[in-house]
């Protein structure tokens, strides 16, 4: 921008409109730049219109006043969101006042209990992911507007484009004017709730996929797109359809490229779980809870699990994981009266469920291997090693805790060490055979391993367990097409 600066003062007039002539007509960033290095040239001025028009205003309803430069950078640079003042606020709120998402009764809530006493259909996002903030929540809000108005300029039919239009409006706007990124995996680890939250990723232009996904979600919100939110395990991304109704999905860690299902959609997952606005705000203290779960912060991990449970019913991960932070906050007896009165909740999304609630109760994992259970392993090779040394000695006492046992699985696959890998899988295998994730990984080891005798019955194991679940899985097919170019039964 500066180098530009600097060129303008030499050009001439007949450059200066050669350049006008050039500037697309559906950029505000282009023209508002224009305006800003040819303020008293006839071309300046109308590049300035077309900017307000393109924001919605006209000469004609006198909304047309001097940019300021909070505005200006905003608009252009996509500086970390500042405070805006009350006159520059005031102007986006009316600049914005005809988006869609204005006509949500959610949009006027400033309360938790409002937002859970809305129906579905009217719940706002950002305004659920932005209500505590009631310091910068008008900013956050008009960074927000001021988005949507961009995606929309970029759109010849406006509110009525199609959704695909919409789509692509969105994931440039995103993905490459904002250049929002996956932040570098050393950060995302460590600083993981820096990168969910709606409002540092739009301070930063960096975010995991759940805050990168509540960005797009707040966006298409006010650009009158309808969108899905689905979490498989561990991950979550949002879904529209076309005006065909064709499935379009949106990875938000991969600049809004559609992936397709069958991605998501490992040996374990029955179907892709949809969830819903509310469920989608309980997720940001869900994943706050891991975070300090895994630092040991049990009493702030508990106090998120519970807050996250008052927007997601009914969902056994949430209920084991608050249970065992209640076990860790001492608090025993309300955990135990916890766990009989909800043991019955299961995940329909998946084959196998989570056995934290059952180990504990019939006394097969203790609290200090819990504590080592939780405890952060990074990606290091060195904190590999400490987090597998500290389970592999808690298991002594804990020998047929089954997460535990998973655990230390993972971090000796991490650790490119499969033969013992294979030998805790077998630990597993006899406390409880009919495991699908451990007999397919049992499988894949034993064939990795030529040992195809091993490999075929697993394999088989698992054949049968998918059959009774009538499931069909893309990883098994693969693993038996393997087998059976070098073993015949």
């Amino acid at each position: 921008m500066i180098n530009f600066l600097i060129l303008s003062l030499a050009l001439t007039t007949s450059e200066e409109k050669s350049i006008y002539k050039s500037l697309d007509t559906r950029n505000i960033d282009a023209n508002i730049a224009y305006s800003q290095l040819f303020p008293n040239s006839p071309e300046g001025r109308k590049a300035l219109e077309r900017a307000w028009q393109l924001l919605g205003s006209h000469a004609s309803l006198g909304l047309m006043p001097p940019l300021s430069k909070d505005i200006f950078d905003k608009l252009t640079n996509f500086k970390p969101a500042a405070i805006f003042d009350e006159k520059t606020l005031c102007l986006i709120e009316r600049l914005a006042q005809n988006l869609p998402n204005r006509k949500l009764k959610g949009h006027s809530v400033k309360t938790w209990q409002e937002i859970l006493d809305l129906p579905l259909e009217e719940i706002e996002i950002s305004r659920g992911l932005l209500i505590e903030d009631t310091i910068t929540r008008r900013s956050y809000e008009a960074s927000l507007d001021l988005l949507a108005l961009k995606a929309l300029a970029k759109l010849p039919q406006g509110l009525n484009s199609l959704p695909e239009k919409k789509i692509e409006a969105i994931n440039q706007l995103i993905f490459f004017d904002m250049a929002m990124r996956y932040p570098p995996l050393s950060l995302s680890e460590k600083h993981i709730d820096s990168y969910s939250s709606l409002g540092a990723v739009l301070d930063s232009s960096r975010g995991i996929c759940l805050g990168t996904s509540f960005v797009y979600l707040a966006i298409a919100e006010r650009i009158g797109l309808t969108l899905e939110i689905i979490t498989p395990p561990g991950h979550i991304y949002v879904r529209a359809y076309d005006h065909k109704g064709g499935r379009i999905n949106i990875e938000t860690t991969a600049r809004g490229v559609d992936i397709s299902d069958r991605h998501y959609q490992s040996i374990n997952v029955k179907q892709l779980q949809l969830r819903t606005r509310r469920e989608a705000i309980g997720l940001i203290f869900f994943n706050e809870a891991s975070v300090n779960l895994r630092t040991h912060n049990f009493e702030k991990a508990l106090a998120c699990y519970e807050k996250a449970e008052v927007f997601i019913k009914n969902d056994s991960t949430l209920m084991q994981l608050k249970a065992m932070c209640l076990i860790l906050t001492g608090q025993k007896k309300r955990a135990i009266e916890y766990l009989e009165s909800n043991i019955h909740l299961k995940d329909p999304h998946q084959i196998d469920q989570l056995t934290l609630a059952e180990d504990y109760l019939k006394g097969a994992v203790s609290e200090d291997t819990l504590r080592v259970f939780f405890t952060e392993s990074k990606v290091s090779r060195k904190d590999l090693g400490v987090k597998c040394n500290l389970l592999k000695e808690a298991l002594k006492n804990n020998p047929e805790f089954r997460e535990g046992l998973l655990e230390l699985t993972d971090i000796y696959l991490k650790l490119n060490r499969p033969k013992e890998a294979l030998e805790v899988l077998q630990r597993y295998h006899a406390i409880h055979p009919n495991r699908l994730q451990v007999e397919f990984m049992l499988g894949s080891l034993s064939l990795d391993r030529i040992l195809y005798q091993e490999a075929y019955q697993h394999l088989c194991n698992v054949r049968e367990l998918l059959n009774s679940h009538g499931q069909k899985s893309r990883e098994f097919e693969e693993a038996w097409r393997s087998l059976s170019v070098h073993y015949t039964p």
